[in-house]
C-alpha cells in the first residue's frame, strides 16, 4: 500500500514493507530519504519483511549498516533481469511470474549487501537493477 510521505506507517498492522525507485540516492540528505532509512531500521527490528528494488534497495541497504555508492556507469534502458536462487524461497517473491526485462530508469547505485540480506533480482550486467530483502 502506498503511503503518503506525511502518513506515519503502523507497522503494527504492516505486514512488510516494499520499497521502489527513484532518482535520487539513499545517500542524499532530504528529510524523506531520513524518514525511509529510520522507517527500514524500525521494521527491520520488529523483523518485518522488507523488499528493496533500485533505489530501495540502496535504502535497505544503508539502513542496515551497508555501503551505498556511485555507480561508475549511468543505466538507463532494457536490459535482461535475473532471479537469483533466492527469489524462489522468498516469501514475497516466489509466487510471482518471472521478470524478462528491466524498466528504462535512472542509473542506480550498486549496494554491498548487509548480512541477514539476500539479492533477489539482478539486471545481467551489474548489480544496478538488483532488489535484496530480509
Amino acid at each position: 500500500m502506498f503511503r503518503d510521505a506525511g502518513t506515519a506507517v503502523d507497522l503494527e498492522t504492516a505486514h512488510g514493507l516494499v520499497f521502489m525507485g527513484g532518482p535520487m540516492s539513499a545517500n542524499d540528505d532530504l528529510a524523506y530519504i531520513r524518514r525511509e532509512l529510520a522507517l527500514i531500521e524500525r521494521a527491520a527490528a520488529a523483523g518485518k519483511p522488507i523488499l528493496g528494488v533500485c533505489l530501495g534497495a540502496q535504502l535497505v541497504a544503508k539502513a542496515l549498516g551497508a555501503r551505498v555508492h556511485k555507480n561508475p556507469v549511468k543505466e538507463i534502458g532494457w536490459y535482461p533481469v535475473r532471479w537469483a536462487e533466492a527469489a524462489s524461497r522468498d516469501a514475497l517473491l516466489s509466487g510471482m511470474g518471472r521478470p524478462s526485462i528491466s524498466p528504462p530508469a535512472p542509473s542506480c547505485s550498486p549496494v554491498h549487501r548487509p548480512a541477514g540480506t539476500r539479492r533477489s533480482a539482478g539486471e545481467s550486467r551489474s548489480t544496478a537493477f538488483s532488489s535484496i530483502s530480509r
